[in-house]
């Protein structure tokens, strides 16, 4: 996610919040990110 331009939390603990600064734009981009993440780690099996 880093290299997709995306931070998340360190542990699963912890939790990623939207916040009112977050446009319609960053939430697309962080949802296209994990998409992509998720697709690339399938493809390595």
């Amino acid at each position: 996610m880093i290299e997709l331009g995306i931070l998340t939390a360190p542990t699963p603990y912890e939790v990623n919040f939207v916040s009112a600064v977050h446009s319609d734009e960053d939430i697309e981009h962080t949802i296209s990110a994990h998409y992509d993440a998720v697709t690339k780690i399938r493809s390595k099996g």
